[in-house]
């Protein structure tokens, strides 16, 4: 039996990750430390402050365990509603 292969595809990355300089390793680094894309910022305010470049971490999907309540501000169906559409896309 042959199962599918994980290919990766630099040149499919997308809006931030563009700017992702390190070469994905598949999870295969050695020890207990998570892999994190870093990606380089510069920022300049108003033409003559320049910060120096700095790195930062990037969070993926899999990061995001939960939805904290208090940062919901609409959700559909409305809580207790029990004959919402089965055609109708909730949402949060």
């Amino acid at each position: 039996m042959s199962f599918g292969q994980y290919r990766f595809l630099s040149w499919a990355r997308r809006g931030i990750s563009v700017n992702i300089a390190e070469k994905d390793t598949l999870s295969a680094s050695e020890g207990t430390e998570k892999e994190r894309a870093k990606v380089p910022v510069d920022l300049t305010v108003n033409n003559n402050i320049n910060i120096p470049q700095k790195k930062f971490t990037l969070v993926g999907p899999g990061d995001i365990i939960g939805v904290h309540a208090d940062m919901i501000v609409r959700t559909e169906p409305r809580d207790g509603i029990s004959n919402y559409e089965p055609n109708y896309l909730p949402y949060v």
